[in-house]
């Protein structure tokens, strides 16, 4: 993780990938193996700022508790669903968020403010065979974004395909 700002960041890189084993001998409630893979790459064009990511998940073997599950919903995951609406064994998730910041960047003791918006696509599915480029759902959203010493605030809203907004 090389990113400037964790809540609004202008440049570096961030991936993740994690390779789960669960066992029933080492006490587990399944036997399971599951890898995910996420990373987001901005980059800043003066007051505007890019922010490619992609999400990854699926099982690999076993049978996945309902805790185990993949999730996408909410704000930045499939914005327009509700959080954790769609469920599966298989996750995909790739956008484009676009952040403009408002204020003056030179001013002393300001909160940055942002607009933004994003252009999202995935799905969640039971079976690897499910998974085709006509499964996946399209989602967006529009937002104002403000970064506090305590995190981020953001007052926006997000429209999914098939009517859900959020």
């Amino acid at each position: 993780d090389t990113l400037d700002n964790v809540n609004f960041p202008t440049q570096g890189i961030s991936t993740r990938s994690e390779y789960t084993f669960s066992s029933k001998s080492l006490g587990a409630d399944h036997d399971f193996q599951t890898l995910r893979f996420g990373g987001i790459w901005p980059f800043t064009r003066g007051k505007s700022t890019f922010i490619p990511r992609l999400v990854l998940e699926g099982k690999l073997d076993g049978e996945l508790g309902p805790q185990n599950r993949f999730f996408l919903g909410g704000f930045l995951n499939l914005s327009g669903f509700q959080t954790r609406q769609l469920s599966g064994e298989y996750a995909g998730l790739a956008e484009l968020i676009y952040l403009r910041r408002l204020d003056n960047t030179s001013a002393a003791f300001t909160l940055p403010i942002y607009f933004g918006a994003s252009l999202e696509a995935g799905n969640t599915w039971e079976n690897s065979d499910d998974i085709s480029l006509e499964s996946v759902r399209m989602a967006g959203s529009l937002f104002l974004g403000l970064d506090t010493p305590i995190g981020p605030l953001y007052l926006g809203g997000g429209y999914a395909e098939g009517g859900f907004g959020s």
